[in-house]
């Protein structure tokens, strides 16, 4: 029997289960690999929206054009194991607009998405640890997005971005460091979804 996909926030054509658990903090499930479009902004002071324009595409999000490899024996198994990670820490912390680091939000550049940042990245680190033993042509996708996010987590730490940098490049940075680990829950579970097809 084929494994379902874990549900949740995910882009258009995923698989999804109906049983899973929602949130009042997670955003409502995308129907598009475009994420969804913030309200209008204000000006890009603390404790304000920030000016944010969404990326028109996002290739973390986009697993199903990639080609098609070899599926890995323990694809399934892991897969199961990520569900309830996923889903209850999504349903804690958040995700896309419901994350307090949604870039359009006026919390994405202070400490209350620093929380969320390191959880993200804790997430990331542990679906990892579970296929470090793995060659490198199983779980290709999910390896792709979780370094990702371990990089935004990265980079928001080392701009200082919950100190609301004021240099609009520094800024810049940080809203798509922010957008990253928003979407961390999203790209991880298109990464599990990605092993069941080899991809």
């Amino acid at each position: 029997m084929a494994a379902l996909a874990i549900s949740g926030c995910s882009s258009s054509g995923e698989h999804t289960d109906s049983s899973a658990p929602t949130s009042k903090t997670s955003a409502p499930p995308s129907n598009s690999s475009t994420p969804q479009t913030p309200p209008p902004s204000r000006s890009g002071t603390a404790g304000t929206a920030p000016t944010w324009t969404p990326p028109a595409s996002d290739p973390y999000r986009a697993w199903q054009a990639k080609p098609k490899g070899p599926i890995a024996p323990d694809a399934q198994d892991i897969h199961a194991k990520s569900v309830p990670l996923l889903n209850n820490t999504e349903a804690t912390y958040g995700s896309e607009s419901g994350s307090k680091c949604w870039p359009a939000r006026a919390s994405a550049l202070t400490s209350a998405c620093t929380t969320a940042t390191g959880k993200a990245e804790q997430t990331a680190q542990r679906a990892l640890s579970w296929i470090k033993h793995e060659p490198a042509t199983y779980f290709t996708t999910l390896r792709t997005n979780a370094n990702h996010i371990l990089a935004a987590a990265g980079h928001y730490r080392t701009d200082r971005c919950a100190d609301s940098p004021a240099a609009a490049p520094v800024r810049t940075r940080c809203q798509a460091s922010a957008y990253a680990i928003a979407q961390a829950y999203p790209y991880l579970r298109g990464g599990f979804n990605a092993a069941l097809e080899g991809r």
